[in-house]
């Protein structure tokens, strides 16, 4: 029998590519991940349905009317599901700083506040990663139990929170964290079980973040220079979920 938590990624995996690249609109050339987060149906794409073949029919004797064209039947288009994270380098107080991304190299000390905005009404789920492999449920946060973990499409969720930072202690290393957002809430349900997720699932979701960020479905783009336009945008072709991991330096 396999484990709950391998059996999980592998949904997340299938539904986070449910498509080739070859079954979908990818979008023009020269259209970035940016340019998609903002209008998601340039990478939306329609779902193509086999169409039936038909038997000859036998002439008839009698002659028939012309009938009109058949009307094609309409397929919705599915909009391109992404995010946008960009980091706070708070100053010395905790007040207000320069907006990095995760290119930055943090040194101990820094204190840092992620900012995540999603280009549609989904759920958010954010977990740091610890030196044993364990994650620490960051977003829905100590209410997990409670909160959805809805955001509303183009409201940035401050993390942990307003009034709150992350600080990086004396150890340098690479502090890793694990994003994923779906449309649908079920597809979080298995990570708000509490505040800490165990490592093999931990495990799995990060073999499926990797193997995902080689796909051709899924656009990243990056602006590292510090100021106003500093974001990370990452776009799922397929408009199902987006699962992510980024690392912070920490020297």
């Amino acid at each position: 029998m396999r484990p709950v938590g391998m059996v999980w990624a592998s949904l997340v995996l299938l539904a986070l590519a449910l498509a080739s690249p070859s079954s979908r609109g990818l979008p023009p050339r020269g259209q970035g991940a940016k340019a998609v987060f903002f209008d998601p149906d340039k990478g939306a794409f329609v779902p193509r349905k086999k169409k039936p073949r038909r038997r000859p029919e036998p002439p008839s004797p009698v002659p028939v009317r012309p009938s009109d064209p058949p009307v094609p039947e309409e397929h919705p288009l599915e909009a391109a599901l992404g995010l946008r994270y960009w980091i706070k380098l708070l100053d010395a107080e905790g007040h207000d700083g320069v907006k990095v991304t995760d290119g930055w190299t943090f040194r101990s000390g820094d204190r840092i506040q992620l900012f995540v905005e999603s280009n549609s009404d989904a759920y958010l789920f954010l977990a740091q990663v610890d030196a044993d492999g364990e994650g620490q449920v960051i977003f829905p946060g100590k209410n997990y139990r409670e909160h959805s973990g809805q955001v509303r499409a183009h409201e940035p969720q401050t993390l942990p929170g307003i009034r709150h930072f992350l600080r990086f202690d004396e150890k340098p290393g690479t502090e890793r964290l694990l994003i994923l957002l779906a449309r649908e809430r079920s597809l979080l349900e298995p990570l708000l079980r509490s505040d800490r997720v165990a490592p093999q699932l931990i495990q799995d979701l990060t073999r499926a973040a990797r193997e995902l960020r080689g796909s051709k479905t899924l656009l990243v783009e990056e602006f590292e220079d510090p100021g106003p336009e500093a974001s990370t945008y990452a776009v799922e072709l397929s408009g199902n979920s987006v699962l992510f991991e980024l690392f912070l330096i920490h020297r």
